[in-house]
């Protein structure tokens, strides 16, 4: 009885056209550092307009604190009860 061993195989399936696993990783590390690189710069961006605006800095850290104190709220009511020993 012989069986097809495809498990751990390289190869793109046969199909014509399909790219090889190194395309698809390279491709997926080119994406991953181009969208890393557009956070980058966002955030940079976002700290320059806070700097240059103490208002809006002030209102971003007690909006930011809320945010995070609320979900700690959230986190400490909705823990479950510990498991009990059998």
């Amino acid at each position: 009885m012989g069986h097809s061993n495809s498990v751990g195989r390289i190869s793109g399936g046969g199909e014509r056209g399909s790219p090889c696993p190194c395309a698809r990783g390279a491709l997926q590390i080119v994406v991953g550092v181009a969208v890393n690189g557009a956070i980058l710069l966002a955030a940079g961006s976002i700290a320059v307009f806070l700097q240059r605006r103490p208002v809006w800095l002030r209102w971003q850290k007690w909006v930011t604190g809320t945010l995070l104190g609320t979900i700690g709220v959230k986190l400490a009511i909705d823990a479950p009860s510990p498991a009990a020993a059998t």
